[in-house]
């Protein structure tokens, strides 16, 4: 792959720093390593592995008890004019999937990082799934080295603060609500206007009326449901709980149909 040419605004010196420093960790990460088979495999490993299979498929020759498990694990392919090792298929539907030796583990992890976006290690393990073998922590050591993915995660993110709205006297500032009843007019009214002082609540005595007038004509229900904020429905409950001792008001999520 040629690094020269950039597509993700990445500059070569950034590339070049990059693979030295994930050729170094994952050196480091080989020589501690004491599983044998977890171990990344060289070049020279892959190749002894694609003689055995190979030697193991001869019929004038007996086979060993590695090459017996590698064969079981294990096939070559020609891909143009080289051999390469692959994980073994049990159908042709199956997709091939190189062993690729950790002395090339760069070049590919850094062109699926630059066609998944600058992904993170779960899209990165998925886009190389059907394609190449990479052990897992090398894909972790790769995006841990990535200079744009750590800028974007040391950026810190503005919490929003909701600070609340105080007013100090009646009439300073209100608030206005308009509900929609286009689709269902009616005696031809389309809108509801709901206006209120925002420091007096003064509606919410004239909530409390209305209430009233409902409940002469059909009495006072058990419970009254309001998906309005609590200050509002407290003042409403203040005006009511000296006539109706018995109405609760159940509070529920605002704007949220599946808990009304």
């Amino acid at each position: 792959m040629d690094d020269n040419i950039q597509t993700d605004g990445t500059d070569f010196q950034d590339v070049n720093n990059m693979r030295i420093n994930f050729n170094a960790q994952m050196k480091e990460y080989c020589n501690k390593s004491e599983n044998v088979v977890k171990k990344p495999w060289t070049k020279a490993t892959v190749e002894e592995v694609i003689r055995e299979i190979l030697d193991a498929n001869n019929p004038e020759k007996k086979k060993t008890s590695r090459q017996y498990g590698l064969t079981r694990k294990y096939d070559t392919m020609e891909i143009g004019e080289t051999r390469v090792l692959i994980k073994k298929r049990r159908s042709n539907e199956d997709p091939v999937v190189v062993m690729i030796p950790v002395e090339e583990y760069f070049d590919r992890l850094i062109q699926c990082h630059r066609a998944t976006g600058h992904g993170g290690r779960d899209k990165m393990l998925f886009e190389l799934k059907n394609k190449f073998y990479i052990s897992r922590p090398a894909v972790e050591m790769f995006v841990s080295l990535c200079k744009m993915c750590n800028t974007k995660k040391s950026q810190q993110q503005r919490n929003i603060v909701v600070r609340p709205i105080t007013t100090k006297d009646f009439n300073l500032r209100s608030q206005v609500d308009l509900i929609d009843f286009q689709s269902t007019p009616c005696r031809g009214y389309k809108w509801l206007m709901n206006y209120q002082d925002h420091a007096t609540k003064f509606c919410a005595a004239e909530v409390a009326m209305e209430l009233l007038k409902i409940f002469l004509d059909f009495g006072a229900p058990h419970i009254l449901q309001s998906d309005n904020g609590r200050e509002f429905t407290a003042d409403v409950v203040k005006e009511l709980s000296g006539i109706w001792a018995d109405c609760k008001l159940v509070h529920r999520r605002p704007r949220h149909p599946q808990s009304q």
